[in-house]
C-alpha cells in the first residue's frame, strides 16, 4: 500500500463525517479534518489521549508507520469525538494553541 492511497483513504473518510471527528489508524495517532486538509497528530504517551504534536506522512514517517497504517485500514473508521484530543469542534483545530507541523 502506498503512502498516497493511505492519504486518500483517511479524506475520503473523513470527509463523509462532521468537521472535527476523528480516526485513530494506531493506539498513539489520531488524523481529523480541518478546513485545509487531513492533519494527523500523536497522542501523549501518559494515556491522557492529548494531542502531542502534529506530523505529516513525510517518507520517513510513512516508513516507521505503514505497518500500523496498513492494519488500520483493514478496521477503519470515524468514531472519536473532538474533545478527546483537545480539539475545538468550530475550526477542529488543537484548542488553545497555534498549530504547528512537526515531524517525529
Amino acid at each position: 500500500m502506498t503512502r498516497e492511497r493511505v492519504e486518500e483513504h483517511v479524506a475520503a473518510l473523513l470527509q463523509r463525517h462532521p468537521l472535527g471527528m476523528t480516526t485513530d489508524p494506531s493506539d498513539c495517532i489520531v488524523a481529523y479534518r480541518s478546513g485545509h486538509g487531513v492533519i494527523y497528530t500523536f497522542l501523549c504517551e501518559d494515556g491522557s489521549g492529548q494531542d502531542d504534536g502534529e506530523f505529516g506522512l513525510e517518507d520517513k514517517v510513512w516508513e516507521e508507520w505503514r505497518p500500523s497504517f496498513e492494519r488500520w485500514l483493514g478496521r477503519c473508521h470515524a468514531a472519536r469525538q473532538p474533545e478527546r484530543i483537545g480539539l475545538d469542534k468550530e475550526n477542529a483545530a488543537p484548542s488553545g494553541r497555534a498549530r504547528e507541523t512537526a515531524s517525529r
